[in-house]
């Protein structure tokens, strides 16, 4: 990108949309191949004036896998209120049913696609004095690392073994979006029984049904033929002969109550999208879990400040990498179930040895989890053993 274009891509897009808190939002994978390739899509304008410029955009099967792993996080964050990482699965065949039975010389070619996925995130700021544009690129991912059953890898603490799962360990900030409520939880079961369009226009007007309370979402044709991705057309019949029997679809379930549309230059339609019942249904209950979220970590007394500031006072462990913290939170948060804490227990694992936080967490499962002995949360149990140790060093 060269610095006399920055001004014409900022205007690109007359409806600029915000995307940057939402994972599955902008265009990661293409709808018409099942295999991926450089992208040709022109730079999405945020709202801010950020950039994104797609670099490879992988296929639909790798956004199929996308999708199950997305699904298991979901279900991990209904079911116990943590995500595990990596995201597993039983084994190659497991995924081979949800890809559509591939072999698995293809199922890695699947897999390398969607690691491969790469977007550039383009920061520009205009110098005052030239009126040039300065600009920072900051590459991301949607995977980190995919490990299939069979392979050879390196644990966190850099034994080699042979993976008897499937392991995929997402990128950090889809993992954070979760967690903090910025993305919608979108209902696999009816995202499944869609067709590709119908498929990714949910995933765009979930997010926005959510994040606008429930609000007419609208889009300047040019900007949704982007995030779809599909193939522009010039001619309106040929937009609603590909649009209409889609939108249709999403129509008769009840998502969408209307849709409405006017034309507002000689190749560009304004598109109306009016939530329906099960639209407001969705948005409501990831609204009220996220008002309950929040309401846990207001009235949480503050039992932690005197422990907070004895950890920081301990110096960090030695040889224990990010990752090691990293596995050791996550086995915290599975037996305690309070994600509220993570940041708290971010530190703990930074200063207590890890064989004697899984000694506390060994004695809370069998004397506070099994036996239900104490009417306390697991996580107020856990800060308590965590304060008494300490203060016993």
């Amino acid at each position: 990108m060269r610095n006399n274009q920055a001004s014409s891509q900022l205007e690109l897009f007359k409806t600029p949309v915000k995307v940057e808190l939402h994972a599955i939002q902008i265009p990661f994978f293409r709808l018409d191949k099942n295999t991926g390739g450089k992208a040709k899509m022109p730079p999405l304008v945020l709202k801010d004036g950020k950039i994104l410029i797609p670099r490879y955009m992988p296929g639909y099967r790798a956004k199929k896998l996308f999708t199950a792993m997305f699904m298991k996080i979901s279900n991990d964050l209904r079911n116990f209120g943590s995500i595990k990482i990596p995201v597993e699965f039983a084994s190659n065949s497991e995924l081979r049913k949800i890809l559509g039975r591939v072999n698995r010389p293809t199922l890695r070619r699947i897999a390398i696609d969607l690691t491969s996925a790469t977007f550039v995130h383009v920061n520009l700021v205009r110098n005052v004095k030239t009126g040039e544009y300065l600009e920072s690129y900051e590459p991301f991912h949607l995977i980190e690392k995919i490990v299939l059953a069979g392979d050879t890898y390196k644990d966190p603490r850099g034994r080699i073994k042979v993976a008897e799962n499937v392991m995929i360990t997402p990128a950090k900030w889809i993992v954070d979006n979760l967690e903090s409520f910025y993305v919608h939880i979108i209902d696999f079961d009816l995202w499944n029984s869609l067709p590709p369009i119908s498929q990714r226009l949910y995933e765009i007007l979930s997010y926005n049904f959510y994040a606008n309370k429930l609000k007419p979402v609208i889009y300047n044709y040019s900007t949704l033929v982007y995030i779809m991705p599909m193939k522009p057309q010039k001619y309106f019949s040929n937009v609603m002969r590909i649009l209409e029997p889609r939108i249709d679809i999403l129509r008769n379930k009840g998502y969408i109550s209307d849709f409405r549309y006017r034309q507002i230059d000689k190749q560009d339609w304004q598109f109306i999208f009016i939530p329906g019942p099960l639209a407001k249904t969705e948005a409501e209950s990831l609204a009220l879990r996220k008002s309950i979220a929040k309401s846990i970590e207001e009235k949480k007394p503050d039992r932690r400040k005197e422990i907070t500031k004895m950890l920081s006072e301990m110096p960090d462990l030695p040889n224990v990498d990010a990752d090691d913290i990293r596995l050791m939170v996550q086995d915290i948060l599975e037996v305690t179930g309070d994600r509220y804490s993570k940041k708290f227990y971010e530190l703990v694992a930074r200063k207590i040895p890890h064989n004697k936080l899984k000694e506390l967490l060994s004695i809370l499962k069998s004397h506070y989890l099994i036996t239900g002995k104490n009417n306390k949360s697991p996580g107020a149990v856990f800060v308590g053993m965590v304060k008494e140790w300490v203060k016993k060093r």
